[in-house]
């Protein structure tokens, strides 16, 4: 009784103390819901009155900032998921500080006369922010001295360089990049251990300042030996076979980062460190040490990875590959590929019109041996076997099997020479009808003939210079590429020249937005102005070229019919038919491809305010044009077709996923149409369709791949 009494005292204290928890609780929650309630959200943040700093620089150096775009935009906002969208809040505080952060950014640059006011709008609980900057006058550099270089660089050289010239707002910025400047131009010529000293004379009333740079420049070194670190399954003799110094030659700062870039291209590190041993100069004052420092990756790798596309539907690749296969640094490779994987069970995946194969598997082996350095470390070399059944859209079908070789040369201006050699046997089959336009191939058992395997041997040449920032989306920089290839006389029948010259470039525009061009010029010829093989040939249209035309459907085109599908008078067995089943039909049609192509692309991509940045918006134009010695009328650059289009792109880490719809302004292309019977072909002898109007929705041409388009 006595324990029970206790137990329910002991009770009505903790329920008494919960009691009293829940109220002070209560009472304290209910201020700070009111304060949350009370946070007022920043909708846009903006800049009236600069000139000097652009509104990205000044976005990145205040603390307060605009609300992500699906809380501050109408209608978005107003969607379910809107609310999940990035909220930012007001902090009068921080707002305070901003505008001593932007006056103290101006001051740094030079200006300091400016003012910075805000204008800050208040409705329901939503804030608009904007900063009214005046500049004023900067002060500004009157003269740029450079001492103690007199007896190694021209002096009107180096200031040459400088990025702070005379004339120019006094930015302390640009002041210790000059510095830097100076540095690097001393390090290339030799002098590691250069030191500069910045001063400056800064007269405020008068608005202006000198600027003094006081250059050490050190002793001239050479590289008295190279130390290399981590090397173990990899030899050393390997990596100083790559490296682009040597004992003996004058210190490079360039040469030793082109050392660093070419053991990274080898593929068998995944770290490479490429620098001087001692940060002091040596007491000879002439020799010092460099360290190679690497860490080996897995020498064994399997990578896979799978895709779609418009036309390639789902493919899928893997490869495998071993490094330092049989030693000096030799990489071995197994690639395989598949692609058109369930083009007829997806309805997204384009089909062949012809159902001639065309929508079969499509495969790729590819078994390589790559030699890192041939002759000399700026030399390499690989050979490969390959066996492939590959596709054009609605105009060919290729098997083949054969080897090629190939050697690479880097040359000093950063511009990598191929010369390749390839020998293969193989088959092409296209439609009669193609064939009887192209080749005048119009009876089955030449045609049948036409498509027996023959053998081909090419010599290529391919020039490349590659100064863009990224292999797989570029936005700074440029490409470009030449390539010439060769039939040889393995193949009378087969011989031809073959030319290609491409030009891309990619220009920031603002903060985040890139404009890009590319033109290219392709050309082909046979020997004796012979017809060149059909593989050979140019096509365009498609997600990479030309995206207002279907894939390889720009340029002359034929069209082709079953006998059955077209009537013919009584007892005729001619080339006369019946106008009803003609206005009525419904033919394939083939692309017969050209001997001369040019494209031309201009596009600009900037992200949406969606996802983070990761989704891209882009409005683009192409023109391009196929010409052919079998078309119906010489073409001339007057002929070009020009489709404009936009599209979005989700950006991966395979590369962005590229959605475009483009807008074709052209009527239907007219063309032969030859009408198949057992024993021959037969003309239409009037230009098919008969009406080439096209309906508003069918000029509209969507396409879906992987990659950039250039």
């Amino acid at each position: 009784m006595c324990r029970w009494g206790r137990f329910h005292e002991d009770s009505i204290g903790i329920l008494r103390f919960f009691g009293i928890l829940s109220t002070a609780t209560f009472f304290a929650v209910c201020p700070l819901t009111a304060q949350v309630d009370d946070r007022q959200l920043v909708r846009n943040v903006g800049f009236e009155g600069n000139e000097y700093l652009n509104d990205f620089t000044l976005s990145i150096s205040i603390a307060t900032s605009e609300s992500g775009w699906w809380v501050r935009t109408w209608p978005a906002r107003a969607l379910p998921f809107g609310p999940f969208g990035t909220k930012r809040y007001l902090n009068e505080t921080e707002l305070r500080r901003d505008v001593l952060r932007i006056l103290l950014l101006y001051r740094r640059s030079g200006f300091f006369e400016s003012q910075v006011d805000t204008l800050v709008t208040r409705s329901n609980g939503i804030v608009n922010v904007k900063f009214s900057i005046t500049e004023g006058e900067p002060v500004r550099v009157s003269s740029v001295q450079v001492q103690g270089l007199e007896d190694v660089i021209p002096t009107a050289q180096i200031e040459s360089i400088l990025p702070l010239k005379v004339g120019d707002p006094f930015d302390r910025l640009r002041m210790l990049i000059s510095g830097d400047s100076i540095l690097s131009v001393l390090r290339e010529q030799g002098r590691p251990y250069a030191q500069v000293f910045r001063n400056f004379d800064e007269d405020r009333p008068a608005r202006t300042a000198r600027v003094m740079y006081e250059v050490l420049p050190g002793p001239h070194v050479t590289i008295d030996s190279i130390s290399v670190i981590g090397a173990n399954r990899v030899g050393e003799q390997v990596i100083r076979r790559v490296l682009r110094i040597e004992p003996g030659d004058a210190f490079s700062q360039s040469a030793l980062a082109r050392s660093q870039v070419e053991l990274y291209r080898l593929g068998l590190h995944d770290f490479v460190d490429v620098s001087l041993a001692d940060t002091l100069p040596p007491d000879d004052g002439s020799g010092v040490v460099v360290n190679v420092q690497v860490s080996e990756a897995p020498l064994h790798r399997l990578r896979g990875g799978g895709g779609g596309g418009t036309f390639d539907c789902l493919r899928t690749l893997a490869s495998w590959s071993v490094g330092n296969f049989l030693g000096g640094g030799r990489i071995f490779d197994v690639n395989a590929r598949l692609s058109k994987i369930g083009t007829a069970q997806i309805p997204a995946c384009e089909t062949d019109d012809r159902g001639s194969g065309r929508d079969d598997l499509n495969y790729s082996v590819t078994s390589s041996l790559r030699f890192p350095y041939v002759f000399s470390s700026r030399t390499s070399a690989s050979l490969a076997v390959v066996g492939e059944r590959r596709s054009e859209f609605n105009a060919y079908v290729r098997r083949s099997l054969g080897g090629s070789a190939s050697l690479t040369r880097q040359t000093s201006l950063g511009i990598p020479i191929t010369l390749s050699y390839s020998l293969s046997g193989g088959n092409t089959r296209a439609d009669a009808a193609t064939s009887c336009a192209v080749l005048n191939v119009c009876r089955p058992e030449d045609f049948n003939r036409l498509q027996q395997t023959r053998v081909q041997s090419t010599l290529g040449l391919q020039l490349l210079r590659d100064r863009s920032n990224s292999p797989i989306d570029p936005t700074q920089g440029s490409r470009a590429t030449i390539e010439i290839r060769a039939a040889t006389v393995s193949n009378p029948r087969a011989q031809f020249f073959k030319g290609i010259a491409e030009f891309a470039s990619y220009h920031p525009i603002g903060q985040s937005g890139v404009f890009a061009w590319r033109v290219r010029a392709s050309m082909t010829f046979a020997a004796d102005f012979e017809i060149v093989p059909i593989e050979e040939r140019f096509y365009l249209g498609g997600a990479n070229s030309v995206r207002g035309f279907r894939q390889n459907e720009l340029g002359p085109v034929v069209y082709a019919a079953a006998s059955e599908e077209v009537s013919r008078p009584p007892n005729d067995v001619g080339d006369i038919f019946v106008q009803d089943s003609i206005d009525n039909l419904r033919p394939d049609v083939s692309p017969i491809g050209g001997d001369r192509a040019y494209v031309a692309n201009i596009e600009y991509r900037h992200p949406l305010p969606v996802f983070s940045g990761r989704l891209v918006g882009a409005v683009f134009v192409d023109a391009g044009q196929i010409f052919s010695p079998a078309a119906e009328t010489d073409s001339d650059l007057g002929d070009l077709r020009v489709t404009p289009g936009a599209g979005i792109r989700l950006l991966t880490p395979l590369g962005p996923m590229r959605v475009d719809l483009a807008y074709n302004g052209y009527d239907v292309l007219v063309g032969r149409l030859f009408v198949e019977r057992e024993t021959d072909l037969v003309r239409y002898p009037f230009p098919f369709p008969p009406e080439a109007n096209r309906r508003l929705l069918t000029r509209l041409r969507f396409s879906f791949s992987v990659g950039q388009a250039f």
